[in-house]
């Protein structure tokens, strides 16, 4: 349910504290906007914005790499609406599928975050 997601998600805001994350990204647009730190699009503003807000709040170092797509297959898949592949390159890679919990904010907008919800409501307008 929601609840748990919320409570996995915070629990892992607690263990990544003080951390270095690096993501891997395969929109180069983002990529160099991060790294810049002054995106021209002003709804890249507004997500930049909130990850440093996140960063600060946790305390976490936010290393961005780009990867290309061919290469970046789980998010991929996930952006295009390809659960069932997303999660069976997981599996491949040696995760658990009892370890994969997925969250369809389109079918469950009442699970996403209330920060979430009006950062998508400010962008979309």
């Amino acid at each position: 349910g929601g609840r748990g997601e919320r409570d996995r998600a915070a629990l892992a805001a607690r263990t990544l504290r003080g951390q270095t994350v690096v993501v891997y990204c395969d929109n180069n647009a983002w990529v160099e906007s991060v790294r810049g730190g002054s995106p021209k699009d002003p709804r890249l503003r507004e997500l930049l914005a909130v990850q440093n807000q996140i960063c600060k709040e946790y305390e976490l170092t936010v290393i961005i790499k780009y990867v290309h797509t061919d290469t970046n297959i789980v998010a991929d898949a996930a952006s295009r609406h390809r659960m069932d592949l997303a999660v069976a390159e997981l599996v491949d890679k040696g995760w658990a599928r009892g370890d994969i919990n997925l969250l369809d904010l389109n079918t469950q907008p009442e699970s996403a975050p209330p920060d979430l919800t009006l950062l998508l409501d400010r962008m979309v307008q």
